[in-house]
């Protein structure tokens, strides 16, 4: 499956960036991990380079219905101004008006 993320400003509007430029094709079972800006010891598979530190983000997939609903996402907040990062901070995560997890 393709997958893509779109970035978001804190004022909401226009994608920040162009997904399907910076879209992984990802088999199943697995992981993609994608990036705002580099982090100092840290892998990323995608580097999205907007800086965003305040916003919002939208998964995009090209799979169908039955796949869409067994796709896991993360999110999570690091630091990237130490080599390891020191502080890591998990973020919520919502599916359709739902919030998962804690």
């Amino acid at each position: 499956m393709l997958i893509g993320v779109e970035l978001f400003g804190l004022a909401g509007g226009a994608a920040l960036n162009d997904a399907s430029a910076t879209s992984l094709e990802v088999a199943s079972g697995g992981t993609v991990l994608f990036a705002t800006r580099l982090v100092f010891g840290f892998s990323f598979d995608v580097n999205l380079a907007t800086g965003v530190s305040k916003g919002s983000a939208r998964v995009l997939v090209t799979t169908s219905l039955k796949s869409v609903e067994r796709i896991l996402c993360d999110a999570f907040v690091i630091e990237n101004a130490n080599d390891p990062p020191v502080v890591m901070r998990d973020l919520k995560v919502i599916r359709r008006t739902a919030q998962q997890g804690d």
